[in-house]
Parts: C-alpha cells; structure tokens; sequence
C-alpha cells in the first residue's frame, strides 16, 4: 500500500506556513503570481497520522482475515472502511482544494497582517523569469531568497485529487478542516518541535491506535519494543 500526501503542514512542518509567514517582514504580501484560479489542496498533519492508523488498521484486519481463511474478504463494519487495500494507492489530503494566494491571505490574516489593498499583479512568465535570476543571486551571495522557479511553479500549479478511494476503503475522512489546521499550526508556530510533536493530541491517539493494533498482532512484544519498532529505532 501506499499513501501519497498533498503538501504537508501542520505544528513541527517548517515547509510551508514558515515561509508564507515570512513573506510579512519581507513586504512582499502585496505581490500575487499567476490568475488565483489554480487549486491546489494541502494536508494537515494530524490527517495524515489518521491515514497511516487506518492503513495499518486496514493491512491488519486483511491479514487476520487471510489467516483464518476467508477468501472472499470484506471488511465492511459500517466504519466506512470497506474491503482490502492491499496493493492500493491513495492520495491523502484535506479536500478542500483552495487557490495559493487564498491559502497564504488565511495564513496571513492569523498573524493579524493584511495585505495592502492594492496589489502587484506579476504574470506567471516574467516571474519565472525574476525566479532564475534570484536563485544565481543566492547562488552567489548565499543568502536564500524567497522566489525561485520552484516556488512560482507551486504557486500557479493545479494539485488536488478525488479523495472518494481513500474514504471508500479506508474510512479517511479529514478531521481537522483546513481553517482549523491553519489557525492550530499558526498559534503554535513558537512552540519547540519535539515538545510539540510528542504532545499534539491527534500524533499521541494514533501512536496509541498503531501500538494497541500491533500489540494484537505481536502479544509477547511489549509497548517499548513497539514504538521503537514504528519510529525506525
């Protein structure tokens, strides 16, 4: 099975909001790349710690299933979680597809800035361009700066998916809505990584779900040896 992830963000993720924060010091919100009729969809991380519980849940059951003889598996129990998803591949995300610039005023407005009312607009062209010539400039005086090609390219891009296979099979359905993961993630933004990661309710209920699931799995393996095993220690 595997599960790929829309942009990650979320308490603890620097690749993201951080930057979009920063654009406030550098006087650079007035300024909009591209038409703002791209969509793109992110993932907060506490959805993406839901997703990996329930392909874990999913691959388990399947295997129990398997082991007791059940050719004709199916795993419907009215959790929304239906047969196998051995072998899948799902894209995980919000679903809740929204433009850059609309993502980046959301993010914006937490911090209590709002952007001047008269905006730069910049064709996605010329500032492709501006961005090849800002990344010889880091290059050069080895400072990063904010624009790149990358970064117009993900600005103007379309990303999002049909999110209905992951809800069929696995059950996924977002829990933390776009407005609230944006406003959880901006509040904690001064809050220490590791601190805030072993404490964010939604990574120590599904730590505690994948424990409990392998621990059925693996009775004489104790709670230590799990987690060591699920962190890669």
């Amino acid at each position: 099975m595997c599960l790929e992830t829309a942009v990650i963000f979320g308490e603890g993720y620097n690749q993201l909001i951080p930057p979009i924060h920063a654009c406030i010091a550098k006087g650079e919100t007035r300024f909009r790349i591209g038409d703002d009729r791209n969509l793109w969809d992110v993932t907060y991380v506490g959805n993406v710690a839901d997703a990996h519980v329930l392909a874990i849940d999913n691959l388990l059951r399947s295997q129990a299933s398997w082991r007791n003889g059940l050719s004709n598996l199916n795993l419907e129990d009215g959790s929304g979680r239906g047969e196998t998803a051995a072998g899948e591949t799902f894209y995980i995300q919000n679903n809740e597809p929204i433009s850059f610039r609309e993502f980046s005023l959301a993010v914006w407005k937490e911090f209590g800035h709002y952007p001047p009312a008269w905006e730069i607009h910049i064709p996605r062209a010329l500032e492709w361009i501006l961005g090849f010539f800002a990344e010889v400039l880091t290059q050069v005086s080895g400072t990063p700066a904010t624009l790149s090609r990358g970064s117009v390219m993900d600005a103007c891009a379309v990303r999002y998916a049909n999110g209905n296979k992951a809800q069929r099979l696995l059950g996924y359905r977002p829990r933390v809505g776009l407005e609230q993961g944006i406003r959880t993630t901006c509040q904690a933004s001064h809050l220490p990584y590791f601190g805030l990661l072993l404490s964010h309710p939604s990574m120590h209920v599904a730590l505690e779900q994948v424990v409990g699931r392998l621990a059925e799995d693996c009775p004489r393996a104790n709670d230590a040896t799990l987690i060591r095993t699920i962190c890669g220690g």
